[in-house]
């Protein structure tokens, strides 16, 4: 929804999740200025339905991680080389990367989280539950810290990456359509292993 005040000539752009973007219009330059306003929702509506399905996924992962126990999370199941725990945290780790890294910019998270959980690393079997606690916020609050510098053209810059599934990255709008693929993928690893578990265990 767009909503014009002509008064001032502000235009306040509200999308359905709430986000809020504010355009001074300058009265000597109104014709630019609203191809602006339209290259503006063109970009961020295109990408609304990427930011509402990593949420979602993210959701998902949460709910798993906030529902499963603790020795579960942590368990290897038999024909795997990692556990649920691994997999969540590697989602967090891998986007970092993906978004944050290839752009230049600083990662939001420790880098803790970056050289614990990156392709590559072994699983932690001595996870404390704080760290448990730590992830869970880190799920919730990366998304939203995505979205946010997103909207602020804070990817300005990007360096192309072809990942290990083939796939060519040449814009952080590429990068977060492939994230998203790649934590659904890590979410099917997940309930793989929770099915593996519970057929252990009965």
């Amino acid at each position: 929804m767009v909503c014009i005040d002509m008064k001032t000539i502000t235009i306040n752009i509200f999308f359905h999740d709430l986000r809020t973007f504010n355009l001074i219009l300058d009265p000597k330059n109104c014709h630019f200025q609203f191809i602006r306003l339209f290259l503006v929702i063109k970009k961020f509506c295109k990408m609304n339905y990427h930011f509402q399905a990593h949420r979602q996924v993210r959701k998902n992962l949460l709910g798993i991680l906030q529902n499963t126990s603790h020795e579960d999370l942590l368990l290897i199941p038999d024909g795997f080389n990692n556990n649920m725990y691994w997999n969540i945290a590697h989602t967090v780790a891998t986007q970092q990367l993906l978004h944050y890294y290839l752009s230049g910019n600083p990662f939001r998270i420790d880098k803790y989280w970056i050289e614990t959980y990156k392709k590559g690393t072994l699983p932690n079997l001595n996870v404390q539950k704080s760290e448990v606690e730590d992830l869970e916020f880190l799920l919730t609050e990366t998304s939203k810290i995505l979205m946010k510098d997103y909207d602020s053209d804070f990817f300005s810059d990007y360096t192309p990456y072809t990942t290990s599934f083939g796939m060519d990255l040449k814009s952080i709008q590429d990068a977060i359509i492939f994230n998203n693929m790649h934590e659904s993928l890590h979410y099917g690893y997940i309930m793989a292993q929770k099915r593996a578990i519970l057929g252990e265990k009965y």
